[in-house]
C-alpha cells in the first residue's frame, strides 16, 4: 500500500492548487499569469519544432507501444496499475499549473476592457450588420460553386501569427509569434466526434481539424492559438481568435474571423429580435449564404451518437472548469464582440 502513497500525494497537491486558486484568485492574479503565458509559449516552440501533432501519437500510438510493453515484459497487474495511477497523477497536477488555474485568472477580454457588457437587442443588430458588410464586400477566394476555397494550412497559420503580431502592439498579454497549429493526420475521427480543433496543455499544442469548411478553418487555428495567448474560457479564445484574423491581413483569414463573428451574433440576434434578424439575413449576399448551406451541410453528416456523446464530455469539463453555461459559453463571444464594436 506505501507503493501508492506518492501518486495520492501528487493527486492531493493538484486539488490544493487548484482550490487556492478557486478560493484566493487574488494570491495568483500578480505572478501566474504572466509566467504562465511566457511558460507555455516556449513548450509551444519547442514542441513546434516536431512537424506532426505529438497529441495524435500519444492517444493513437502510445498506449499500443506501452500495452506490448506490458505483455512482453509480463508486468503484474498491480505493477502497471502502479504505473498508470502514477502517469494520471502527474498529468493531473501539471494540467492544473498548466491550464486549469487559468481559467480562474482574469481573463483577457477583462483586462482589456471588454467583459461585463450586456448588449441590447439594437447593440446586437448594428455589430451584426458590421460584421454583414464586411463579409458581402470581401474579396475572398471562390470555386465553381460559388463556395470559399480551401487553402494550405500554412497559409493560414502565417496570416493568423500575423495577426496576433499586431494585436500584440495594442495589449501587453498577447504575445507575438506564437508557434502555429498543426492539422490532425486522423482529422475525419475528429468530425465524428465533432471538434474543431484541440488545445493540448501539456504540449501547449494548438491541433486543428483540417476537414473543418475553410469559411471556419482559418478562425479554429486562431480560436486554438487564443488558448495559449490565456485565453482558456471558450468565448474568449472564439473572440481574440476572431480580433486575430480581422487583424491578418488576409482576405480568406479576415473573411473566416468575420465569418464565426456573424454567425454568433446572428444566432444571438434572432432570439434577440427576430424581425430585425430577417432584415439582416435579407442583406447578405448569395455568396456569404452559400457558405452557410455549405457549413450546415458539412456538419449534418457527422450528426450521431458520437457526436451527441463528445459534446457531453465536453459540456461537463467546461462546467467542470467553473464556465456554468458548458458549450453554450462559447456563444458569449457575442457580449465581447459587441463591447469591442460599441466601444
Amino acid at each position: 500500500m506505501k507503493k501508492f502513497t506518492s501518486p495520492l500525494i501528487i493527486i492531493a497537491l493538484s486539488v490544493v492548487s487548484y482550490a487556492a486558486a478557486l478560493f484566493k484568485p487574488e494570491f495568483f492574479s500578480g505572478w501566474y499569469p504572466a509566467l504562465n503565458r511566457e511558460l507555455t509559449h516556449l513548450i509551444g516552440k519547442i514542441t513546434g519544432i516536431v512537424p506532426f501533432s505529438l497529441f495524435e501519437l500519444t492517444v493513437y500510438v502510445l498506449p499500443i507501444l506501452a500495452l506490448i510493453y506490458v505483455v512482453r515484459k509480463r508486468r503484474t497487474l498491480k505493477k502497471t496499475l502502479f504505473f498508470l495511477l502514477n502517469l494520471a497523477a502527474c498529468l493531473l497536477l501539471t494540467f492544473v499549473w498548466l491550464y486549469g488555474i487559468v481559467y480562474l485568472m482574469p481573463a483577457p477580454g477583462e483586462r482589456a476592457g471588454f467583459a461585463g457588457y450586456n448588449p441590447t437587442a439594437d447593440e446586437l443588430y448594428k455589430t451584426a450588420k458590421h460584421y454583414r458588410e464586411i463579409l458581402n464586400s470581401a474579396d475572398v477566394t471562390r470555386g465553381e460553386n460559388g463556395r470559399t476555397e480551401r487553402q494550405p494550412l500554412k497559409n493560414y497559420n502565417v496570416a493568423v501569427i500575423n495577426g496576433y503580431n499586431r494585436l500584440s502592439e495594442k495589449f501587453d498579454f498577447i504575445k507575438a509569434n506564437p508557434a502555429p497549429a498543426k492539422g490532425l493526420a486522423l482529422s475525419i475521427v475528429q468530425s465524428y466526434m465533432g471538434i474543431s480543433g484541440i488545445y493540448i496543455p501539456w504540449f501547449a499544442e494548438a491541433n486543428v481539424n483540417t476537414d473543418t469548411p475553410p469559411q471556419n478553418l482559418p478562425a479554429t487555428v486562431a480560436h486554438e492559438l487564443a488558448h495559449r495567448q490565456g485565453a482558456a474560457r471558450e468565448d474568449e479564445a472564439n473572440f481574440w481568435g476572431i480580433m486575430a484574423c480581422m487583424n491578418s491581413g488576409d482576405p480568406n483569414v479576415e473573411y473566416s474571423g468575420a465569418f464565426l463573428a456573424y454567425t454568433y451574433l446572428s444566432n444571438a440576434l434572432m432570439d434577440a429580435d427576430f424581425v430585425a434578424w430577417v432584415e439582416l439575413w435579407e442583406g447578405l449576399s448569395d455568396n456569404v449564404r452559400e457558405d452557410l448551406f455549405g457549413v450546415r451541410e458539412h456538419y449534418e453528416q457527422y450528426e450521431g451518437p458520437i457526436n451527441d456523446l463528445s459534446e457531453a464530455i465536453n459540456d461537463s469539463y467546461l462546467k467542470a472548469m467553473q464556465q456554468e453555461e458548458g458549450v453554450k459559453s462559447y456563444g458569449r463571444v457575442v457580449d465581447l464582440l459587441v463591447a469591442e464594436y460599441m466601444g
